[in-house]
Order: C-alpha cells, then sequence, then structure tokens
C-alpha cells in the first residue's frame, strides 16, 4: 500500500508497534499500481486515509476483491481488514 499524504504517513508510522487498531481505506483501481503485486488491484494512493472506524460494507480481505474485482470496481472503495492491519504492528 502506497500513502501520499504526509498527515496519513505520520499516522501509519506511528501505528507500528502500536496496540491500537484502526482502519485503511480508499478508493480502489485496477491493476497493481507499480506496487501492490501480485494483486490485480490497488488502493489510490491520493485517497488512502486511516481511521479510527469504517462502513462494514468496504471492509474485506484482499483475497474476496481478487475474488470479485469487477464488484469492488464499482463499489469503488476497499478497507482492508485485520489481515493488513496486523502487519503494521
Amino acid at each position: 500500500m502506497l500513502i501520499r499524504d504526509p498527515a496519513e504517513v505520520a499516522e501509519a508510522t506511528n501505528l507500528i508497534g502500536a496496540r491500537t487498531l484502526k482502519v485503511v481505506g480508499g478508493r480502489l483501481r485496477a491493476g497493481d499500481g507499480g506496487f501492490n503485486q501480485p494483486w490485480s488491484w490497488h488502493l489510490d494512493p491520493d485517497t488512502v486515509g486511516i481511521s479510527d472506524g469504517s462502513v462494514e460494507v468496504c471492509v474485506a480481505c484482499p483475497s474476496s476483491v481478487k475474488g470479485d474485482l469487477a464488484y469492488w470496481l464499482r463499489f469503488g472503495w476497499f478497507c482492508p481488514g485485520s489481515e493488513i492491519l496486523a502487519r503494521l504492528r
């Protein structure tokens, strides 16, 4: 995942090793974006944000997005679930 907003980068950096759970989300785009291999999708770095919560309809695991990419691209937003958040620890 690539995050461009300096404030969001700082928050993500502060979360590394922390025991605080946050939700990462952003606008979903087709293709790996040059940084999200081996997936056939990526989050638009200009839209990635970190929050305390999210609308449950955008929360899923990466394999769910891969399994129905057309649906997720129409929906537009994706908030990786705890599988991604656990990697920040």
